[in-house]
């Protein structure tokens, strides 16, 4: 952009009344959409008279403009810089791309916005055809960091003055562009990009960190002032859906502020990607900043992933015994060994002593097919294939009688002789037990831990059965 377009001065609110628009009140100085009204989604109105009273009784207000109430989608165009950027090449940067933008959907790229923000930035109202329900419509980013849509949502209008003193921002007026053009008519491409999301399956991912100890990382981050930016409030949104899928979107919620509406974050939320790319933002990046700030807590891994797959490992075809497949038959072609001919003579009887099978027990499984009573079992892996967690699932479920991959399981008792850090065994006894809902002492009386010299470097667990 060679040079910055004319704007008008403060007007009233005719453009806004010329067009339809639904608005609502703001305190004075302000661009939150809290203190007058409960909800803009709500509570705004299309009725001059309506904001002429609001005017009366709250002087000095400010207004917003709902977007979807006024069958507008609007574009909110941000110049703020990036690290490094200066505030010049930051606001070059936002023109040609909003001009790249507009080019795309078949527009001039040299159209002027509707308004200028307080701050530089710009907004573009499109108005959008009667045939098309504006609340259906999401708002997902147009370019991320630089060019939001605005369906559920509002932009502050033009004639509103913004006071950015207590936040150490620039204050300043919203103000129209000089002989304003209606909002252009919505191309198609845009509303095709806002249309609602086609029904999607609920992802559900294990995540490698406990769930408890991340809600109250953001906790903290949120006491702090972590995500007012709107930009750290997605962010921290895609990176919990990175790690959780869509169960974490209550973990999201603990970062939600008073302007954040249902719609607004099921919009959201759908827009995120379920899977990581190579630029994606994840929890490692919050947890550096929490630390940065002070932080001192840690995030435990998940007990799903120490334990995840462990039960489907140990009744698997490798570990479990299983009926070997049947030969197939031989070609006609392969000749078969010849058979000796014996003469016809008695064929010999068995024999057995009288006490044979006297002493025979037969098995007596404690899960069927897999652990016998009565038996010492000995297991030796490399250090990290899962011996642990392996050896105390069967301890557990032998301890508990609870069925292990479809196998029925009797209780029995439990001698675990670990070779390594006791400590770290409790420690896994006690996750795995709050993983399978049962009581950890009540039901560890059935196993007993013991430590033994003779394992201490091995790497042997032996879980003995009884």
């Amino acid at each position: 952009m060679t040079s910055t377009p004319t704007v008008a001065a403060a007007p009233d609110l005719d453009f806004y009344a010329n067009h339809g628009a639904a608005l609502f009140p703001i305190p004075a100085g302000q661009k939150a959409p809290w203190g007058i009204v409960e909800s803009f989604k709500h509570h705004a109105s299309r009725d001059p008279a309506q904001w002429a009273a609001w005017r009366a009784q709250y002087p000095g207000c400010n207004f917003g403009v709902v977007a979807y109430a006024s069958k507008w989608i609007t574009l909110d165009t941000d110049i703020k810089p990036t690290e490094g950027q200066t505030p010049e090449a930051a606001r070059a940067e936002a023109w040609t791309l909003r001009g790249k933008l507009l080019k795309s959907w078949g527009m001039n790229p040299e159209t002027l916005p509707h308004v200028q923000s307080a701050r530089g930035g710009w907004h573009d109202y499109f108005a959008l055809p009667d045939h098309i329900d504006a609340a259906t419509l999401r708002q997902p980013d147009a370019i991320k960091k630089r060019i939001n849509t605005r369906v559920i949502g509002y932009t502050v209008t033009a004639g509103s003055y913004y006071d950015g003193t207590a936040k150490n921002e620039e204050s300043g007026w919203y103000q129209l562009f000089e002989n304003p053009a209606p909002p252009h008519p919505a191309p198609a491409a845009l509303i095709e990009y806002c249309a609602p999301a086609k029904p999607r399956e609920h992802v559900a991912k294990v995540g490698s960190h406990d769930r408890g100890d991340v809600g109250g990382l953001v906790g903290w981050l949120n006491e702090r002032g972590g995500f007012d930016a709107y930009e750290d409030w997605c962010a921290l949104g895609m990176a919990l859906k990175l790690e959780c899928g869509d169960d974490a979107k209550e973990l999201w919620a603990l970062s939600h502020n008073d302007t954040v509406t249902d719609d607004v974050i099921e919009s959201k939320w759908g827009s995120f990607a379920s899977e990581a790319t190579g630029n994606s933002v994840t929890l490692n990046s919050f947890m550096k900043r929490a630390h940065d700030l002070g932080w001192t807590g840690t995030i435990r891994p998940s007990i799903g992933s120490m334990f995840g797959g462990v039960a489907q490992l140990v009744t698997s075809p490798s570990i479990a015994p299983s009926q070997a497949p049947m030969m197939p038959p031989l070609s006609h072609n392969v000749p078969l060994p010849e058979i000796e001919e014996y003469d016809d003579g008695p064929t010999p009887e068995l024999s057995f002593p009288e006490s044979f099978g006297d002493d025979f027990r037969p098995p007596s499984y404690l899960v069927d097919g897999i652990l016998q009573r009565r038996f010492c079992y000995s297991m030796t892996a490399q250090t990290g294939t899962g011996k642990t967690a392996i050896a105390l699932l069967w301890a557990a479920h032998v301890a508990t009688g609870h069925a292990l991959g479809g196998r029925r399981v009797k209780r029995g008792w439990v001698l675990y002789f670990a070779g390594e850090n006791p400590d770290d065994v409790k420690a896994r006894w006690f996750g795995l037990t709050q993983e399978m809902g049962i009581d950890p002492k009540k039901n560890g009386r059935h196993l007993r831990l013991r430590r033994n010299a003779s394992f201490e470097n091995g790497g042997t667990h032996c879980p003995q059965t009884c």
